[in-house]
C-alpha cells in the first residue's frame, strides 16, 4: 500500500485497496494458512501493479 500511496499521492486508493482485500477475504473462502496468505498477497500485488501502471500512463500522457 505504501507503493500505491507513493506513486499516486492518494490515500484514498490505499483505502480502496484495503477494502478490496478485506472484501475478497470475506467473499471468497480463503483459509488462514500459508496458501491463503500467499493468494491474498498475490491479489494485492496484482492490484497494486495495475494501479501504479495506470497512474504512470495517465501521468505521461
Amino acid at each position: 500500500m505504501a507503493c500505491v500511496r507513493e506513486c499516486t499521492n492518494s490515500v484514498w486508493l490505499c483505502v480502496l485497496l484495503h477494502c478490496i482485500v478485506n472484501a475478497s477475504g470475506a467473499v471468497y473462502k480463503i483459509d488462514d494458512d500459508i496458501i491463503g496468505k500467499a493468494v491474498m498477497a498475490g491479489i494485492m500485488i496484482v492490484i497494486t501493479l495495475l494501479i501504479v501502471h495506470l497512474n504512470a500512463e495517465r501521468r505521461f500522457s
